[in-house]
């Protein structure tokens, strides 16, 4: 009953919705590989221009542009078989939105372990255009970021 209520909820979404399923399935994989494999200093360079944060305001159809990319990682990284950390949701957005000609910032950041027993720090990656947030807005407040890479301009 489930498969076939979301079947019925796929073809309800609007065509711009549908169309950035694949592209965000292809770029959570891609992000997976990337971050599992490369080191970080060869990865970076995907992240955008490092010390930079995205300038200008969002445009209406850019931020349309956001919301749906926001929705479409989201979507995808829920039933993917592995987890899509917040890292590798963060690139594949920051690449995603790139393409879009929408300038974002990939902010990495920490937050000190109180806790008995747990590691030093917690991080975590987010992805920002503008002040809105496209992937990691539920944890982002409780960490200080320490880099941030903005999209390169073209």
């Amino acid at each position: 009953m489930r498969v076939q209520q979301a079947r019925w909820r796929f073809w309800r979404l609007p065509l711009r919705r549908k169309a950035l399923l694949l592209p965000a399935l292809c770029l959570l994989c891609w992000a997976t590989v990337c971050v599992r494999w490369l080191p970080f200093k060869r990865m970076a360079p995907f992240l955008g221009d490092s010390g930079h944060v995205a300038k200008g305001a969002l445009t209406p159809a850019q931020l349309t542009v956001c919301q749906d990319w926001a929705w479409a990682l989201a979507a995808v990284a829920r039933r993917l078989p592995w987890t899509a950390t917040c890292l590798m949701q963060a690139l594949a957005g920051q690449v995603g939105l790139r393409r879009h000609g929408v300038p974002a910032t990939v902010y990495l950041g920490v937050a000190s372990s109180q806790a008995q027993g747990a590691s030093p720090f917690d991080a975590h990656a987010w992805l920002c255009c503008d002040g809105v947030y496209v992937t990691g807005a539920h944890e982002a407040a409780r960490f200080k970021p320490i880099a941030w890479f903005a999209t390169r301009q073209r």
